[in-house]
This record gives structure tokens, sequence and C-alpha cells, in this order.
């Protein structure tokens, strides 16, 4: 049961953050607001983002005749440096600074409450999330958003293990399997790419739409709208159907539903000013226990990032 939790937990994470703050959008360079814009971000090296996420999220599977709900609270404290400045992409690196996380049941109460920078040493779960802070990734991305590389995955994977302590046998192998399918660099970058690729490939003026689509834990397609642009702020829209599966570790198991995304970048930059996802998917979720049957959920998702904080650090 506690591995089932603490793999849920990770999925769970791993959702929340799929949209994420790396949503980068916008820096527009014409002016005139009838006029065509180049949809990207221009940003200098050295500069450095502070983002505060805050997220809810509702899970109510149906068990038997009933239905068990979940309801998921994620509080955190991003930190985007841009590295460097190549002839067609960026080299980020992105961190949590702080991570506050809890999980109530309405049939067992709160299951979980951490903050990760306050450490438990003899709490397992404390040990996981305090192993995520400070630990720097680096990507890779495009000028449109497409996720080239990143690094740092594998061995952001290797920290967390070792910081369950557990001993060789099911459990570590177990855990292992969750966190490289949620935390190695190939994981990573399909999950970043959900939070970045949204540009289009054309000029465009307000009004205009376009479409992408993703392909990862969360396949989207997704239509954008360029819906003002205002002394070099932009405001988009995007809406998007969605598919969500468990990396086909739970066979039936999947649920699709519909996302909107509303965005306001910082003048001058690019860099989202203020960013809210609203989402809700339905289907079978994973089974309750290996090889049972997948298990009727609905989720209704929420969350909000705020730019915090915006220097350049020579």
């Amino acid at each position: 049961m506690f591995l089932l939790l603490l793999q849920q937990i990770f999925q769970y994470l791993t959702d929340m953050l799929k949209p994420l703050v790396f949503t980068l959008s916008a820096m527009l360079f014409c002016g005139g607001i009838q006029a065509q814009q180049s949809l990207g971000y221009t940003l200098r090296e050295g500069d450095v983002f502070t983002v505060e996420q805050r997220g809810e999220q509702i899970v109510s599977q149906q068990l038997g005749e009933g239905f068990h709900q979940l309801t998921n609270r994620i509080a955190a404290v991003l930190e985007f440096r841009v590295r460097e400045s190549r002839d067609t992409s960026y080299l980020l690196e992105f961190r949590f600074r702080d991570l506050f996380f809890k999980i109530e049941s309405d049939m067992q109460g709160v299951l979980l409450n951490i903050r990760a920078r306050e450490l438990d040493t003899s709490d397992l779960q404390s040990r996981v999330f305090n192993s995520l802070i400070d630990v720097p990734v680096s990507m890779e991305i495009s000028r449109r958003g497409e996720i080239l590389r990143v690094v740092g995955g594998d061995s952001l994977v290797s920290r967390m293990m070792a910081s369950t302590h557990l001993a060789p046998g099911t459990q570590r192998s177990a855990m292992q399997h969750t966190l490289d399918a949620e935390y190695s660099s190939k994981a990573l970058a399909a999950s970043f790419e959900q939070m970045t690729f949204f540009y289009p490939a054309r000029r465009v003026r307000t009004g205009d739409h376009w479409q992408n689509r993703l392909d990862g834990g969360v396949e989207a397609l997704n239509t954008w709208t360029l819906d003002t642009y205002s002394d070099g702020s932009a405001g988009i829209s995007g809406e998007a159907d969605i598919r969500m599966r468990d990396g086909g570790r739970f066979d039936g198991a999947g649920l699709s539903g519909r996302q909107t995304i509303q965005v306001q970048t910082e003048a001058g930059s690019g860099f989202i000013r203020k960013m809210v996802v609203s989402g809700e998917a339905s289907g079978n979720g994973p089974a309750a226990v290996a090889g049972g049957d997948p298990v009727p959920t609905r989720i209704r998702t929420k969350s909000s990032y705020t730019l915090i904080d915006h220097k350049h650090v020579q």
C-alpha cells in the first residue's frame, strides 16, 4: 500500500507540473495591435525568474457503490535561470526552491503533509521530497518551445533513490521503476515539452489561432489564440483535448478530458507574469492493486503560476 501511495504521489506531482511554469510565452516584436507578430521569447543570459505555483487537484474514484475523494494541494517556489543564449535556442536551469504538499482523503483523513525544506530524517517521504530541493536540471529549449534535450534527470533519480535507504529487493526495484518513469531525463523532456511548446511557426495577429500536438505522459491537441497585445505584453489563451495514461503500467487505464489555459506575459522578457490552468478528465484510473480492474476516475485541476521576482545576475 505504501509503494502504491508513493507512486500516486509522484504521478500527481508530475501531472501538476506538466503544464508548469516553464510555459514561456510571447515576445512580440512589431508595434500595432493588428500587425502580425512573431511569437517566441527573448531572454538574456543571467536572467533569473522566480515563480510561485499554487494548485489543487480533486480526484474522485468509484469504489463499489460509493466514491472515494482525494484532495491534493501543492504550493511551490520555482527558479528558472538562463545559462546560455544560442543562435536558435536557450539553455535553462530549473530547480525547486521550496515545496509544500498535502493529500487528504475523505475516508482516511490526512495522508501526507510535507514541507520539503523541513527534513524529517526518520520519514521516508520527507527524505524523498527533500532530495528534490535545490537540485539543478538543465534543458535546451528552442525559441518555439520545443525541448531539444534534458540533462540532470537521471542524476535526480539517483539522488532520490539514495534518500530512501531501501535495501535491494522488491520495494527498491518498484521505487526505481516509478522514479525512472517520471523523473529520468527522457521522461522530463516529454513532460517539459507539455509546458513549453505552444508557439506558432508563423507570424500571427490578434485573434489568430494555431495548433500543436504533444505526445508524452499527456497527449494533447492544443488550440492557441493571441487575445491581446499591449505595450509589449501578450495575452494568450489555450484549449486542449487531453488524454492521460500511466506509462502503460496499467492496462486499460486512461483519462481523457479538456483543459483551458490563460497566460499573461511580462513585457520585455516574454516570460509568464501570470498563468492559470484549469482542467477536467475522466475515465479509467490505475487499479487499486496490480492486476486488478481499472477504477472509474474523475480529476479536476486548477493551478496558478505567478512571477514573484525577475532579476538579472551577471
